[in-house]
C-alpha cells in the first residue's frame, strides 16, 4: 500500500471515530512529551499486514504530537536557510564612468 493509498484510509469514518477515541483516552495530550494540543495524530506502534487502519486494537495506538510523531518516523524536516546578506558597510561604492562616441 502506497502513501497515497493510505491517506485515503485514514479519511474513512470508522479510522476518525477510532482516533478521535484514542486522543480522548490520553487526555489530549502526547504520550511522548506531553504536550496538550488539539491536532494530536493518532500513530500505530506495529504495523501488521493485512489490518485496516481502524482494526488494530486500542492497545498499539497512541496520541503523539506532530514533532513527536515525525521523530517515531525518523522524519527530518528540511529548513530554508536564509541567504546570507552583505552587510552595508562592507559593499563598496563603486564610480561607474560611461563615454559616449562623441566625446
Amino acid at each position: 500500500m502506497n502513501r497515497r493509498e493510505y491517506r485515503r484510509l485514514l479519511q474513512d469514518p470508522k479510522w476518525k471515530i477510532k482516533a478521535q477515541f484514542i486522543r480522548k483516552r490520553d487526555n489530549h495530550k502526547c504520550c511522548t512529551c506531553g504536550k496538550k494540543t488539539n491536532r494530536l495524530q493518532v500513530h500505530h506502534t506495529k504495523y501488521i499486514k493485512g489490518l485496516m487502519p481502524w482494526e488494530y486494537e486500542n492497545e498499539t495506538l497512541i496520541s503523539l504530537c506532530s514533532a513527536c510523531h515525525r521523530k517515531e518516523h525518523g522524519i527530518v524536516l528540511k529548513r530554508k536557510t536564509k541567504k546570507k546578506s552583505t552587510p552595508k558597510s562592507i559593499i563598496k561604492k563603486r564610480k561607474i564612468t560611461i563615454k559616449l562616441n562623441n566625446e
